[in-house]
């Protein structure tokens, strides 16, 4: 029981849980802020500018709490304004114009939610995991249903403004709900992809560069074209690797393994310091960490020596 109660309170007060519980009540504060009735400053109500320093110091944090994807946050931020907008012109005006554009906008919102599920696919395939199956569809139904909500909220808020009627308290109960799927979508898929498997990239490349350019890399990969990089060149004779597609033994899933002819030998990459070695070495010579034989299929998560891939 102590031994429990104690992972317990080890897990909460990891770094990074905090880092995730603060980004969450920053939201939750400027949610509760921003919708205050308070005098204006040059023609802005004060909550307006505490709202937006707030939501500036919860995307700090969102960058500590979710270091590996919180740049795909932008697809759900871009998923909520479009929905915000289309909904809002498709509601709040009767012209026929404003109604087109906001069918459109709307329209933008929905196609940007498909292309962040086509996103989740891509790291899917690339990345694998312990937990994320092809039969859990759980990212894909929560960003269907932060969609949903978002253009939900936003029609009870103009009710709201309309009639002033009940429908305020919808919409805040909705924009809550927002905020838990958000938060929930970035930390499920932070914390059930194998991101050791992330190519390490120059810290400039990262974030916005990386996410636009998964699925690209994704479909040269599966083509049999990887971009080029360092980690595209055997270490010991620089010589451009070829990419060698086996199958697993064991489900027949595919699995892209770099082999230099000039070597004649296996490259891997090192799950602890990410940099590209020979296969079959029992210790990385980069980081001096334990190298393991077995590979392990993203498919069904058994392991197995190369010489067993067909």
């Amino acid at each position: 029981m102590r031994n429990t109660l104690t992972n317990f309170i080890g897990r909460l007060l990891h770094r990074q849980t905090l880092f995730m519980a603060a980004f969450f009540l920053l939201l939750l504060c400027a949610l509760a802020i921003g919708s205050l009735d308070t005098p204006q400053i040059y023609g802005i109500y004060i909550s307006t500018i505490l709202w937006f320093f707030l939501i500036l110091i919860a995307f700090v944090f969102m960058i500590f709490a979710f270091p590996n994807i919180w740049a795909r946050s932008f697809f759900l931020a871009a998923i909520y304004a479009l929905s915000f907008f289309g909904t809002l012109l498709l509601s709040a005006y009767d012209e026929t114009i404003y109604k087109a554009v906001g069918a459109i906008v709307f329209i933008a919102s929905a196609g940007t939610c498909i292309v962040f599920m086509m996103e989740i696919r891509a790291l899917r395939e690339r990345l694998g995991n312990y937990k994320y199956g092809d039969e859990n569809k759980q990212p894909v139904l929560g960003a269907i249903s932060f969609f949903g909500i978002s253009a939900a909220s936003t029609y009870f808020w103009v009710q709201w403004v309309k009639k002033n009627g009940p429908f305020l308290t919808y919409h805040i109960a909705l924009e809550i709900l927002i905020v838990l799927l958000f938060v929930y979508l970035l930390g499920y898929l932070e914390t059930n992809f194998d991101w050791s498997r992330e190519e390490k990239l120059p810290m400039k490349k990262r974030g916005f560069a990386s996410f636009v350019s998964n699925v690209i890399r994704t479909v040269k990969i599966k083509s049999g074209h990887a971009p080029d990089s360092k980690s595209d060149y055997c270490p010991l004779c620089n010589s451009k690797f070829k990419l060698d597609e086996k199958r697993c033994p064991d489900c027949g899933g595919a699995e892209v393994f770099k082999w230099c002819d000039a070597s004649e030998e296996f490259f891997i990459k090192c799950s602890f310091c990410g940099e590209i070695i020979v296969y079959g070495q029992d210790v990385c010579q980069n980081c001096s960490s334990k190298v393991s034989k077995l590979i392990t299929c993203r498919h069904c998560r058994k392991e197995f020596e190369i010489r067993d891939w067909k």
